[in-house]
């Protein structure tokens, strides 16, 4: 959707252009104005509705040019026209040797009611009337012919579409409402013509033949609205057999309210153009939106109805929304931040899109343009995507009818199915390649039970002829006895030897036959190679038949990698180093990007600080360099596996989508995996996170998902003998684990598996901004936010609290590294908050400020009002500004009265009964999710009585000990005898090493490392028994570790064996 206003944003190819046409001014009316171009419009095009011969007097180079140009066709319905009552029409070349249609919806925004309507006709009336059409048109992108700029798709039939009616390609309306407004809205029924036209053309006639509906800008949102349509037209209607896509670029849009309130807002423009138009929705959609069915003009709304595969193009940052919310020449910080909020609006409504290439750019309409190919996600270029997913979504061996029925399922579900297909063809290829393999194994099974039988009966033979022989020579039986015991070891070391020798031919006889099979492959290489060089007859059929072993030809081949799903993981603007150059709306000259980046408020002496070079530097950087030093303090994947796993597999995948159900090609090949670590670093950054399903942050108006078994985020690993699939393994989040797994809400807490974070509230919002080493390396303790961490599954949260005086030298100080905290967090505090006495509390660790203990509340607070989930929250020490101020402890407590006090389980102070004997269950009976562990002594006699909070539990740490000391000590712990500190109650076990126990060492270790030192073994220790008997364990920088599948594997293991009492566990043990 192009706005009508000047464009800022250019590719480093091209000059910026500008749509802001003069003004026109006529003397007639417009009635007459538009009669007179209809009258002579029409007499044009009676004569010229044909693709014309060139006539000889042209150059040969100029017939060579407009051959490959696009030639105008108009409609054969004369009734269907545009805006002003021309002819309708399309440009066409066509390819008879091609089953591929292409056609091509061009955008150009809309107009929604008489005086934008009118402005339009003064401004764009290109985009209102054909009368201006040229003959022929150049379109470069996914419309060209030129191999080098279109590689898979230069020898398709192309059909572009000029867009004349201004309503988004929806219209119906085919006769004007006054004389004022003299304009007919007819998009769908053109779209729909220009079906029909084809047809006799070629459309659909082929067997196998595809037609890919693509557009940009309101084209892209055109290909949405029409999609289900015209399939069903072509399908069912004309009975032909095509399978038909659709690709959407940059016409994904929201409906938020705009940055300047007076404004007019995008769902209010679209209703108003929706009733003026009398515009064609899907029906599937329009019922769903009964009430407001202009809703399906936003993507986001539409996605879920549409049947037939969609493959999205989105800029997170899309140029025409943001001058639809008012801020298209952003200059101040405010404007960016809303812009910043405004992608991640974007980023989260694209979770549930199964083909989608969103890059975190400001730009707008790309596939028609000849720099689409310089637009990449993880080296992963736009036409690659777009062929990965064109290939996925093909049909293989399907009948007419399975076809026609394959377009009667979700987007989504399209995917799955032929996903699966390519599962099972993968599987048949497997198993006849293995047919000769398995026909081998059987003789040799045959030839090996011949050869056990005669062994058998020899040895019976010798045995009867022992006992002939102990019987002649009365040997007694005690004799007999020892000669029997003999006879069986011997026995028993045969068949040892035996199964010895028989493994150690299998593996023998298995790499004979993968060096027989490679060197018949090699050979009949080689011989072909050496006829197609030699014999000069068959030259054609040598070549053909090479190719089928090696690769086919003539087809463009699958690109080696491929993902459905390419989202920027980076969230702010142009930091994809293929991003559109963007340009100074006040001077017209192309921004460098440190000039971009103090755009956005980033002061630019704190980055070079930061970074530790001096302006100088920077300001000679260049932007690839500047942006993965930006960058570099993303999370990186790591790798972990038991030291229990003997067998190594030969290679290791990284994947962007599931291997065990796509057929994709790994972002990232690990070969010969020998580390004896048990541990090993992926080199792919991991960015900004982003949840599905409505649980990020910032994701208010969607729906959270209910994930109770967990969802994978897209980060797979896969290892693999050869082509075998072994294991694979994600990322995963658990938002709504503990409440919605069956039994364990009837355990009560102290017998819980609970995972939890140490320090849980020391991390960094921004890297860059923060100044301090020393927090950077050693005082922040976990990747993620406080928010991340529930939503990854934890669920105990401590917290140590210092209270910081309001002085300005003070807050300066903490500032400089904290001055993004207050923008980090968006939703507002609750009314009753005392913001004064809510700013002296912090989180503190090594006796450092770190973040904002009230933004940290509220995370909590909204977590656990979306998820139901129970969350304990231990305030376990008051390191400073606490001491001999027990008003503090006063002003805290209102404060998490305030902040988390409906949501706390409120305790019958006068009953015995322990926090750590009440189960999930009785804990949401009440209503409550929270449970606040508060040392009760710091506290007045009145205000420890309060019902909200609970006494604190026994703690356990092993901060200062090393690795045999900590063994030791969780053997004593975790074993519950009767000398054991721990026995029927609840219990903290905190797996840190603390910034003391490194000072001892020969290092100073930061944080990271020694989390990376205990950790693992930590958790490959409570794999074991342990695991049973644990209750809270919180560790710095969980997310290197399983602990929190390893918590729900064993609360399970837990749940079961307490509703199965009577159950008798073997377990069978291989010496």
């Amino acid at each position: 959707m192009a706005y009508p206003a000047s464009v800022q944003i250019s590719s480093t190819s091209s000059p910026v252009v500008s749509l802001l046409g003069k003004a026109v001014t006529a003397k007639s009316s417009l009635n007459a104005t538009t009669s007179l171009l209809l009258s002579m419009h029409q007499r044009f095009a009676m004569e010229n509705n044909s693709i014309q011969k060139q006539p000889s007097s042209v150059p040969s180079s100029t017939v060579q040019e407009r051959s490959r140009a696009l030639k105008r066709v108009f409609l054969s319905n004369r009734t269907i026209v545009c805006n002003d009552g021309t002819l309708a029409g399309f440009y066409l070349r066509k390819n008879a040797n091609s089953k591929k249609w292409i056609v091509f919806l061009e955008g150009g925004w809309h107009c929604y009611d008489m005086k934008t309507c009118r402005s339009r006709w003064t401004r764009l009336r290109h985009l209102m009337t054909s009368s201006q059409w040229p003959e022929t048109r150049d379109v470069g992108g996914i419309l060209s012919p030129l191999p080098e700029e279109n590689s898979y798709w230069h020898s398709a039939n192309h059909v572009l579409v000029p867009y004349c009616s201004s309503d988004s390609w929806s219209g119906t309306k085919a006769e004007p409402d006054s004389p004022e407004l003299n304009f007919r809205f007819m998009g769908a029924l053109i779209l729909r013509q220009v079906v029909s036209d084809l047809i006799p053309l070629g459309l659909g006639r082929a067997k196998g033949a595809e037609l890919l509906l693509v557009g940009s800008s309101a084209g892209g949102l055109g290909v949405m609205l029409n999609l289900d349509r015209i399939t069903h037209y072509l399908q069912h209607e004309r009975q032909l057999q095509v399978t038909v896509r659709g690709v959407s670029d940059s016409g994904w849009f929201l409906d938020r309210e705009p940055y300047t309130p007076s404004a007019v807002a995008s769902s209010e423009a679209v209703r108003q153009g929706w009733s003026m138009w009398q515009g064609s929705l899907p029906e599937s959609c329009a019922q769903l939106h009964k009430s407001e069915p202009w809703r399906c003009y936003f993507g986001y709304r539409l996605y879920p109805t549409l049947k037939a595969p969609l493959f999205v193009f989105q800029w997170l940052f899309d140029e025409a929304q943001m001058r639809a919310d008012n801020v298209a020449s952003p200059v101040t910080p405010h404007q960016w931040n809303y812009i910043h909020a405004m992608g991640g609006a974007l980023r989260s409504s694209l979770d549930n899109v199964s083909a989608v290439f969103a890059p975190s750019c400001i730009g707008h309409a790309v596939l028609s343009k000849r720099e689409w190919l310089t637009i990449k996600i993880d080296e992963i270029s736009l036409p690659t995507a777009l062929r990965c997913w064109e290939h996925a979504t093909r049909p293989r061996r399907k009948s007419y009818g399975k076809l026609k029925r394959s377009t009667e399922a979700t987007t989504y579900g399209n995917h799955k199915r032929h996903d699966k297909q390519k599962s099972r063809k993968q599987n048949g290829e497997k198993r006849r390649l293995d047919k000769s393999e398995l026909e081998n194994n059987n003789h040799l099974r045959h030839k090996q039970q011949k050869r056990h039988e005669e062994r058998r009966k020899r040895r019976k033979n010798n045995m009867a002829f022992i006992h002939e022989n102990n019987l002649t020579s009365g040997i007694s039986s005690s004799d007999n006895n020892s000669t029997n015991a003999q006879n069986r070891k011997n026995k028993n070391r045969r068949r040892n030897d035996f199964e010895k020798q028989r493994g150690e031919r299998h593996i023998q006889q298995k790499k004979r036959r993968r060096r027989r099979k490679e060197q018949q492959k090699q050979q009949r290489l080689s011989s072909l190679r050496t006829d197609f060089s030699t014999d000069s007859i068959h030259l054609e059929k040598r070549r053909n038949l090479l190719s089928k072993i090696n690769k086919r030809t003539g087809v463009p081949r699958v690109p080696e990698k491929c993902s459905l799903r390419l989202m920027e993981r980076c969230s702010w603007p142009q930091c994809n180093h293929s991003c559109p150059s963007l340009t100074n709306p006040a001077t017209g000259e192309e921004m460098r990007f440190l000039e971009l980046l103090s755009s956005f408020g980033l002061d630019i002496e704190a980055v070079a600080t930061a970074l530790g070079v001096d302006m100088q530097t920077l300001n000679n950087m260049d932007r690839t360099e500047l942006v993965n030093l930006l960058t570099q303090q993303e999370s990186n994947l790591e790798l972990n596996w038991p030291p229990d796993c003997y067998t190594r597999p030969e290679w290791i995948g990284f994947y962007g989508d599931n291997p065990a159900i796509s057929f994709t090609q790994p972002l990232l090949r690990i070969e010969n995996v020998s580390n004896t670590t048990f541990k090993m670093p992926i080199k792919q950054k991991l960015g900004k996170l982003r949840f599905p399903g409505g649980w990020n942050r910032n994701d208010f108006n969607i729906l959270a998902t209910e994930y109770s078994k967990g969802k994978c985020l897209n980060y797979y690993v896969a290892s693999f003998n050869g082509n075998e699939l072994l294991a694979v393994e994600c990322l995963k989040i658990y938002p709504n684990w503990l409440t919605k797994l069956p039994n364990i809400r009837k355990l009560p807490l102290k017998d819980l598996f609970i995972p939890g974070t140490h320090a849980s509230g020391a991390y960094i919002t921004d890297y860059i901004k923060t100044k301090s080493f020393f927090i950077k390396d050693y005082a922040a303790s976990q990747y993620f936010d406080v928010w991340s961490q529930l939503v990854f599954g934890i669920r105990y949260l401590d917290l140590s609290i210092g209270w910081v005086a309001l002085h300005n030298f003070i807050m300066t100080l903490i500032n400089e590294q904290l001055i993004d905290q207050m923008e980090h967090f968006s939703y507002k505090t609750q009314d009753n908050t005392d913001l004064k006495n809510a700013d002296h509390f912090w989180i503190v660790n090594e006796n450092m400020f770190i973040n904002q203990l009230r933004y940290i509340l509220k995370d909590i607070r909204r977590f656990v009002n979306i998820s139901g989930e129970v969350v304990i929250i231990d305030f376990s020490s008051f390191p400073v500004g606490f001491y001999k101020h027990p008003e503090r402890h006063s002003e805290l407590l209102n404060m998490l009265k305030n902040e988390l006090g409906s949501l706390a389980y409120q305790r019958n102070t006068s009953m015995v009964k322990a926090c750590f004997e009440l189960t999930v269950e009785q804990i949401k009976k009440s209503q409550k999710s929270l449970i606040i562990l508060y040392p009760l002594e710091e506290l007045s006699q009145s205000e420890a009585e309060s019902s909200i909070l609970c006494p604190p539990w026994k703690r356990f740490s092993t901060d200062v000990m090393n690795n045999s000391q900590t063994l030791d000590y969780m053997r004593l712990l975790f074993s519950k005898k009767r000398s054991s500190p721990v026995q029927d109650e609840g219990w903290i076990f905190n797996a840190i090493k603390s910034l003391e126990k490194s000072l001892n060492s020969e290092k100073l270790l930061t944080s990271k490392e020694r989390a990376s030192r205990i950790n693992p073994k930590v958790a490959n220790w409570l794999k074991g028994p342990w695991g049973s008997t644990a209750n809270v364990v919180a560790m710095d920088y969980f997310s290197n570790t399983n602990l929190i599948d390893m918590a729900i594997y064993s609360n399970l293991q837990k749940a079961f064996m307490r509703t199965n009492r009577n159950l008798l566990n073997f377990e069978i043990i291989n010496k």
